[in-house]
């Protein structure tokens, strides 16, 4: 017989790799919560609503002082929809604490940091969307 160690460490070792791509496979595909896709509605609306806000520098005054009524009032004009409930924040500091109370099954979140060159201070705004039921 030829060198009968040699082939039990091939083996060993073989037999080690299975079980190292065995683990691996089960732990990747460990089934993890799925997102649903974001309806093209709320896509749509989101990035007109972001996009505005971006480029309008009386919108961005509003994330400047604060002024959620106004800017409720201005995202309301772009739903335009009773179907669509709708909730702003705007934070000072980018780590901010996401909105919790909002009784909704899916809602679809989008945000935007704005700069504001004067004060040197960065504001985030984020946009929540869901449907009403």
């Amino acid at each position: 017989m030829v060198n009968k160690r040699g082939y039990m460490k091939t083996l060993e070792a073989v037999f080690s790799v299975i079980l190292l791509l065995i683990v691996i496979v089960s732990i990747v595909s460990i089934n993890k919560y799925e997102f649903k896709d974001v309806p093209s509605e709320i896509i749509f609306l989101q990035s007109e609503i972001l996009d505005e806000l971006q480029s309008n520098q009386t919108l961005r005054g509003f994330v400047y002082d604060s002024n959620i009524s106004d800017l409720e009032d201005f995202v309301d004009l772009k739903i335009n929809s009773n179907q669509i409930g709708r909730s702003l924040q705007i934070c000072q500091e980018v780590l901010c604490q996401v909105l919790e109370g909002l009784d909704a099954d899916n809602i679809y979140v989008d945000s935007l940091i704005i700069h504001e060159p004067e004060e040197n201070n960065n504001y985030l705004f984020r946009l929540y969307l869901w449907y009403n039921a």
